[in-house]
C-alpha cells in the first residue's frame, strides 16, 4: 500500500518473475477516488483505464522484470489517497482473464465493470482465452472449455474504513479465499452472461470476483475484484432517510406500528381504516410505479391518497355487514403477504423463479396459506396480524437507521414488483449481526404484542357493536357476535303467546339474552 498525491504519477514494474508466467496481472485498487492506469506515461487511446478497481496484463519479456506501467491520480483538492497494487502470475497453464475482450477499451480486460441505480448493481466481465502451450498459436475465444463462478462478499453496514475495504479486495482477490469467504451466485438468467445483477442495498458494501477453470487442465485464474457501495460515500449518499418527506414517512411508519402492535384490535375501528390504508397503498404503489414516470415522493403521495381513499372504504364495509370474518379478510391477508415476503427474502436460486408469471404464481400461492388457515379463529387472527403487522413497521425504519436491511424484506418485493425484468436480479441479502439482531427483536416484540392484546381483550366482547345505517330499509342492525353464539335466528320467537307448542323451558332465560349480549359487547 502506498500513499498518492494529486496529480502524482508512479512506475510501477514486476521484477523477479518466473519463466513460468505468460503474464503478470497488475492491480491497483483506490477506496473512493479513480486513479488511473496506463501502460503509457502519458496514456494513449485504447491503453489505458480509470476507475477504483483496475487491473492491467502485461507479458513475461523472459527477463528478470518486466515493461512498466504507470499509475495516475488526477484531483483538484491537496488530499492524499492511498492505493493498494499487488500483482498475480498467470502462468501458460492458467486461463487468460479477459483476454477474449469485445467491449471495454483495453485489448487485454481482466477487470470487473461495475455500474449502480437505485435498485441494482451491474457486474460485467470479459470473456477469458483458454491456456495453450508456449510459442503455440492462439486458440479460439469460441471454445467450451472455460467455466466460469461469480462470487460476492458483503462488507459491514454503513462501515466506510480503508482497512476494511482492502482487506477484503485482497481475500476476493485469492482463489481459495474467495471460494471460502463469497457466496456463489447462480449464473443463469443472465443475458449476456458476462453481465450480472445484483439488488442495491445502499451503504451496504459488496466485492465481486469472477473465477474462470479450464474443464481441460482443472486450472483456475481470477480476475481484478471490483467493489461497490451502492452510492457514493464521498457525497455522502448512503443514508436512503436524510430528506424531509423520507423521514416523515419513517416517522408515520413507526407510529402506526406502534398503534397497531399493541392497540390495534382495542380500536378496532380505526384499525381497520389503518389496514385498508396499508392495503390499497401498497396497490396503487405498484400500479403507479409501473405504468407513470412519476418520481418516488409522487408515487409515494398519490399511493398515500389512494391508502386513505382505501381505509373509508373497508371502515365502511364493517359498518355495512359487520362480519368479523370478512372485516379480518385484508389483515390476514396483509399478514400473509408479509410472510411470503420473508419466504422469499430468502435467496432461493431457482431458475423457475426468473420468469414472472411463475414467480407470482408461487408468491401468491404462498401469501394465501395464511389467511386460508386463520379465517376460522377471526378473533386470534386479527390481533396475530396486528402484532406481526405493527411490529415490522416498528422495526424497519429503526433498522435502517442501525445498518440493518428487515426493511428489504418488503422493499425486494416492491421491485420485483414494479421494475421490468427484475426477476434477473440476484436478491441475495445481507445477513451480519445486525440483521440477526433485528430479527430477534421483531419476534420478541410480535411476541409480547400479541400477548398483550390477548390479555387485555380478554374478559372485552371478541368485536364491537355495530348498528350500520337503519334509516336504509335493506340494511339490518347487526351484534359483533360473543363466543359459541350462533350466527343464524332463533327458530322461535321469545314473544309467541304461551300455548301447547311452546316450550316447557321457554319461560327461562335464554344465555344468549340482550342482558348477556350487554356483558360481551360495547361500543369502541
Amino acid at each position: 500500500m502506498l500513499l498518492m498525491h494529486p496529480n502524482s504519477a508512479i512506475r510501477i514494474t514486476a521484477i523477479n518473475v518466473p519463466s513460468t508466467a505468460r503474464y503478470i496481472l497488475m492491480q491497483a485498487h483506490s477506496h473512493f477516488h479513480n486513479v488511473t492506469l496506463s501502460y503509457d506515461i502519458n496514456p494513449v487511446e485504447d491503453r489505458f483505464v480509470t476507475g477504483r478497481n483496475l487491473g492491467l496484463l502485461v507479458e513475461n519479456r523472459e527477463t528478470n522484470n518486466t515493461k512498466p506501467l504507470f499509475l495516475k491520480y488526477e484531483a483538484n483538492g491537496n488530499n492524499s489517497i492511498s492505493i493498494l497494487i499487488f500483482s498475480h502470475i498467470i502462468s501458460y497453464k492458467d486461463p487468460i482473464p479477459g483476454a477474449c475482450n469485445v467491449e471495454f477499451s483495453v485489448e487485454l480486460a481482466p477487470y470487473l465493470h461495475t455500474r449502480f441505480n437505485n435498485y441494482s448493481i451491474t457486474v460485467e466481465h470479459q470473456p477469458a482465452l483458454s491456456p495453450y502451450p508456449k510459442r503455440s498459436s492462439r486458440p479460439s475465444c469460441e471454445n467450451e472449455f472455460l467455466e466460469y463462478e461469480l462470487y460476492h462478499s458483503y462488507l459491514s453496514p454503513m462501515e466506510f474504513t480503508e482497512e476494511l475495504y482492502f482487506q477484503k479486495i485482497l481475500q476476493m482477490s485469492d482463489l481459495e479465499t474467495a471460494r471460502e469467504i463469497g457466496r456463489e451466485i447462480r449464473l443463469f438468467g443472465f443475458a449476456p452472461k458476462t453481465r450480472s445483477k445484483f439488488a442495491n442495498y445502499p451503504g451496504i458494501g459488496q466485492v465481486f470476483s469472477v473465477v474462470v477453470t479450464s474443464k481441460l487442465s482443472n486450472v483456475s485464474s481470477v480476475y481484478v475484484p471490483a467493489a461497490s457501495y451502492g452510492c457514493d460515500p464521498v457525497l455522502e449518499e448512503c443514508q436512503t432517510i436524510n430528506t424531509p418527506f423520507s423521514k416523515s414517512l419513517a416517522a408515520a411508519s413507526f407510529m402506526i406500528g406502534l398503534f397497531l402492535a399493541f392497540f390495534g384490535h382495542s380500536y378496532f375501528k380505526l384499525e381497520l381504516f389503518f389496514m385498508g390504508f396499508l392495503a390499497l397503498a401498497l396497490t396503487s404503489f405498484v400500479i403507479v410505479s409501473r405504468e407513470s414516470a412519476l418520481e418516488i415522493e409522487s408515487v409515494t403521495l398519490v399511493a398515500a391518497f389512494s391508502g386513505i381513499i382505501g381505509g373509508g372504504i373497508w371502515l365502511a364495509v364493517w359498518y355495512i355487514r359487520a362480519e368479523p370474518a370478512l372485516s379480518v379478510l385484508v389483515p390476514t391477508i396483509l399478514l400473509g403477504f408479509l410472510s411470503a415476503c420473508c419466504v422469499y427474502y430468502v435467496p432461493l436460486n431457482f431458475e423457475y423463479l426468473v420468469s414472472d408469471f411463475n414467480f407470482w404464481a408461487s408468491f401468491i400461492s404462498c401469501m394465501l396459506f395464511l389467511p386460508v388457515l386463520l379465517i376460522v379463529i377471526s378473533w386470534q387472527a386479527n390481533i396475530i396480524a396486528c402484532a406481526v403487522i405493527g411490529s415490522y413497521l416498528i422495526l424497519a425504519p429503526i433498522g435502517h437507521y442501525l445498518g440493518s436491511s428487515i426493511a428489504y424484506i418488503l422493499l425486494n418485493i416492491l421491485r420485483r414488483a414494479t421494475i421490468p425484468s427484475y426477476g434477473h436480479v440476484v436478491l441475495d441479502p445481507p445477513f451480519h449481526y445486525y440483521d440477526q439482531i433485528m430479527i430477534g427483536i421483531w419476534i420478541a416484540l410480535a411476541f409480547l404484542a400479541a400477548t398483550f392484546q390477548f390479555l387485555r381483550e380478554w374478559k372485552n366482547p371478541l368485536f364491537p357493536n355495530v348498528n350500520p345505517l337503519p334509516h336504509l330499509p335493506w340494511f339490518k342492525p347487526r351484534r359483533g357476535l360473543p363466543r359459541l353464539q350462533s350466527q343464524f335466528p332463533m327458530p322461535f320467537s321469545r314473544e309467541r303467546a304461551s300455548g301447547e307448542t311452546t316450550p316447557l323451558i321457554g319461560s327461562l332465560p335464554s344465555p344468549f339474552s340482550a342482558s348477556r349480549d350487554k356483558s360481551y359487547f360495547s361500543s369502541l
